[in-house]
């Protein structure tokens, strides 16, 4: 690091008039990493963790979901690439955008407890009417 006479784009001021950042930030930083480090350790030392009990071939454990696995995230990500077009990142969030609208104006001006179906019916319109999506680009087969 070296220190350059005369005014500072950012600023516009002389560097003797400003703070350099770099050892300070770099101070609090390192402070702020040894606190926790501290806090989690002495944490540690005082709670145990709540494991379970010794694992059991014979006895396997139901798996868990995560709380947002019954909203359908994953199949919403998936259908907006489908919309929007099979590898093209643009159409992939012009596709959620479009998923989102049809759902909420579904939902408002029809019924809320259809929603999955309006995505659903405008996944398999789309494919009907633009087989490659909204801003997908036709596939050449290569021989």
């Amino acid at each position: 690091m070296c220190i350059v006479k005369g005014r500072t784009p950012a600023t516009n001021q002389n560097m003797d008039e400003t703070v350099p950042s770099w050892p300070y930030l770099l101070r609090a930083e390192l402070l702020v990493l040894m606190v926790t480090m501290l806090v989690s350790l002495v944490l540690s030392y005082f709670f145990d963790a709540p494991l379970k009990e010794i694992a059991n071939p014979m006895v396997p454990e139901n798996p868990a979901k995560a709380p947002w696995y019954f909203l359908g995230l994953q199949e919403m990500v998936s259908y907006s690439a489908v919309i929007g077009g099979i590898g093209n990142v643009r159409g992939a969030v012009v596709g959620g955008f479009v998923i989102a609208f049809v759902e909420q104006f579904g939902a408002f001006y029809v019924s809320s407890n259809y929603r999955d179906v309006y995505v659903f019916a405008l996944l398999i319109v789309i494919l009907l009417v633009l087989p490659n999506g909204l801003l997908g680009s036709p596939v050449r087969d290569k021989v």
